[in-house]
């Protein structure tokens, strides 16, 4: 079972970096839950409305994976985020438990 999901998350990382339908990886992710059936919750439909878009500090889209089936209270967490401002990014994504209380 655990090495089931090792290869799913290899194809989710491969099909995030080969964009052949010119998708952003966060929509690449989007369509492979719905392909594989997972719930999953996203921001990617936020649009924000900015005069002039290069003034926004930071843009954030993100991707979470519920997984409750496999395990309870697991997540996987895909997060872009990038700074016109700054001239800096920060990408990152991984599986998370919430602690029980």
């Amino acid at each position: 079972m655990c090495i089931g999901w090792i290869y799913t998350i290899v194809y989710i990382l491969l099909l995030c970096t080969s964009n052949m339908k010119e998708k952003t990886s966060i929509e690449n992710l989007e369509d492979f839950a719905k392909e594989k059936g997972y719930q999953f919750y996203t921001n990617s439909s936020v649009e924000n409305h900015f005069l002039f878009p290069n003034e926004r500090y930071t843009s954030t889209k993100f991707v979470v994976y519920d997984l409750n089936d496999i395990s309870k209270k697991l997540f996987f967490i895909f997060h872009d985020s990038y700074s016109p401002k700054a001239y800096t990014g920060n990408t990152y994504c991984g599986l998370f438990k919430r602690k029980s209380k």
